[in-house]
C-alpha cells in the first residue's frame, strides 16, 4: 500500500505542475497591434483604424493610444467627409475591454496640425493597456488612404 500511495501522490504533483505551466502560459500577457490604415483630415490631425488582438486567456482594457506622443482623443468623434451627407460614422472611445483570445477594431481620431508626408519614416505607437504597454515603430505613409475610404 505504502508503494501505490507514493506513485499516486507523485503522479498527482505531476499534474498539478503540469496544470500549473498550462494556466500560467495561457494567462500571460500577449496581445498584437496591427494598423489597417491611416486617413488624414488636413491641418486637423487624422483618423487611424486598428485592430487589436489579445491572446491571452485574461480580459485587457485599452486604455490609450499615442503615435508619435501624440495621444488620441477619448471622447468619441463624428467622422466628417467634407460636404457629403451620409449617415453618422463615430470614432471608438477609450477604455474599451477585450475579451480572452478576443479582438477589437478600433476607428480613433488624433488631433494634430502637422501633415502626414511631414512625418519621418518611422513613427512610434504606443498603446497603453490595462496589462503592459504595447510598443512598435510604423511607417505612417504606407498606410495613408482617401478619407472617403475611412468607411470600408
Amino acid at each position: 500500500m505504502g508503494i501505490s500511495s507514493l506513485i499516486i501522490s507523485i503522479l498527482a504533483g505531476i499534474l498539478s505542475l503540469a496544470t500549473f505551466l498550462h494556466e500560467l502560459y495561457t494567462s500571460r500577457f500577449s496581445s498584437t497591434a496591427k494598423v489597417l490604415s491611416i486617413h488624414e483630415v488636413p491641418h486637423n490631425g487624422f483618423y487611424m483604424k486598428i485592430l487589436i488582438t489579445n491572446h491571452s486567456s485574461n480580459p485587457v482594457s485599452i486604455t490609450s493610444v499615442h503615435v508619435d506622443g501624440i495621444i488620441n482623443v477619448s471622447e468619441k468623434q463624428i467622422v466628417l467627409e467634407g460636404t457629403k451627407t451620409k449617415l453618422p460614422f463615430y470614432t471608438n472611445s477609450l477604455p474599451i475591454e477585450i475579451g480572452s483570445y478576443g479582438a477589437v477594431n478600433l476607428t480613433l481620431f488624433f488631433r494634430n496640425a502637422k501633415r502626414l508626408y511631414d512625418y519621418e519614416d518611422l513613427v512610434p505607437i504606443k498603446i497603453n493597456t490595462s496589462r503592459k504597454e504595447i510598443n512598435d515603430v510604423m511607417n505612417i505613409k504606407t498606410f495613408k488612404k482617401n478619407l472617403s475610404e475611412l468607411r470600408e
